[in-house]
């Protein structure tokens, strides 16, 4: 049984701890009510969604309900009528009851949920088994689903011509995989939230290349979820939103 309390201080990875008082500050400023280089979701009806989602599918009878460990897990995904895998790793030290800080991880363009989660031998477990947080990576409906934003390099900050070219390319097909790349990320955020009892303020937000495109979008779109995000490698964001 675990004795020590989770700190948020504690809960985050050494690589996210730089950012996490800024990324908080920013965060706290008022979201715009469009984000505009991402789909045409609606936030609230979307969170509304994946929560009674989450509600239709829970199973606290499951003898995998509130398991703890290294957990590959799958839903079905009504708007893509697919069975859809996530990652989930919960430490082992949870004494059942303690609210757990959480860190959503988006994975790079070409990788999948699990991808991130077992590089470097597994170290984003061990560190959330060390520190006593849960991670959670969904796939994001495909490899390279882009979590609801178009752009990708070289839409960076100071490039304005390319992000406007990418926004502009996005076809009705392309704004449906957007769509469902977002959707999966909420679907599988809700779920978790629905099953674990979490620590409503130590959520965070992590990504690396396509995954911080994903990041940037997300943690501004859905800003009261996350207490802070770190983006990592690939600011694909347009610097006027």
């Amino acid at each position: 049984m675990m004795s020590r309390s989770f700190s948020r201080g504690k809960a985050l990875p050494a690589c996210m701890i730089f950012l996490a008082g800024l990324m908080a500050t920013l965060l706290c400023a008022q979201t715009p009510s469009t984000i505009q280089f991402g789909c045409a979701i609606n936030a609230q009806e979307q969170i509304r969604e994946s929560q009674a989602l989450a509600k239709s599918i829970a199973s606290p009878g499951d003898p995998q309900w509130r398991a703890k460990g290294d957990l590959h897990r799958k839903y079905h995904f009504p708007a893509a009528n697919a069975e859809m895998p996530y990652r989930l790793y919960v430490p082992m030290s949870w004494d059942g009851k303690s609210r757990l800080p959480l860190v959503m991880i988006l994975h790079g363009a070409g990788s999948d949920e699990n991808g991130y989660v077992d590089a470097n031998n597994k170290q984003l477990i061990r560190l959330a088994e060390q520190h006593g947080y849960i991670v959670v990576s969904p796939l994001g409906h495909t490899r390279m689903g882009a979590y609801g934003t178009p752009l990708r390099l070289p839409a960076v900050f100071g490039n304005p011509e390319a992000a406007a070219q990418q926004r502009a390319a996005v076809n009705e097909e392309r704004e449906r995989t957007l769509q469902l790349s977002e959707k999966d990320v909420l679907n599988v955020l809700e779920i978790v939230l629905n099953e674990y009892p979490v620590d409503r303020a130590a959520m965070f937000l992590t990504g690396h290349s396509m995954g911080s495109g994903g990041t940037w979008y997300l943690g501004a779109k859905y800003a009261p979820y996350w207490a802070a995000i770190a983006p990592m490698s690939g600011p694909f964001v347009d610097e006027s939103n």
